[in-house]
């Protein structure tokens, strides 16, 4: 994932979503989260952790993603109304998969015991993940832009 990459679905997403959100990116290289979106008429904040992938070679597909248990954990504490992206549009223009966290992540998915990059990994599975981008936006199409409920 570079900037670039989390610089262009800005973009993207803006061009949806500017007439009734603000969306703001991190300035901190190792911020938990990417993205703030927040509807201008409500208030309504939420955070979005944008992971930009290909697949690797001979695959088209994946079971499952990952999340490292510190950034989870670090969500949970601090951002809790998070949503997790996982594109990989440049390999296949349909498959955008994205789930909301909660707290039962800790309970459903299994922590894999592979240390990587400092951290353990949950696992998520894709079957449970939201699979379009068009659903993505229509999320926050769909939160009203006035008295929340």
């Amino acid at each position: 994932m570079t900037t670039c990459s989390e610089e262009k679905f800005m973009i993207e997403i803006n061009e949806k979503l500017s007439l009734h959100y603000t969306i703001m990116k991190s300035q901190f290289k190792y911020c938990n989260v990417d993205f703030l979106l927040l509807n201008n008429n409500n208030l309504y904040a939420c955070y979005i952790e944008y992971k930009q992938r290909e697949y690797a070679n001979g695959y088209s597909n994946y079971p499952s993603f990952f999340i490292g248990k510190t950034k989870m954990d670090n969500i949970k504490k601090n951002y809790r109304n998070c949503i997790f992206i996982w594109d990989f549009r440049k390999s296949n223009p349909n498959h955008f998969f994205w789930i909301k966290y909660d707290d039962d992540f800790y309970n459903k998915y299994p922590v894999e015991k592979d240390f990587i990059n400092g951290t353990y990994r949950f696992c998520i599975l894709r079957k449970d993940c939201n699979n379009s981008y068009d659903e993505f936006i229509e999320y926050f199409t769909s939160i009203p832009n006035s008295k929340l409920i």
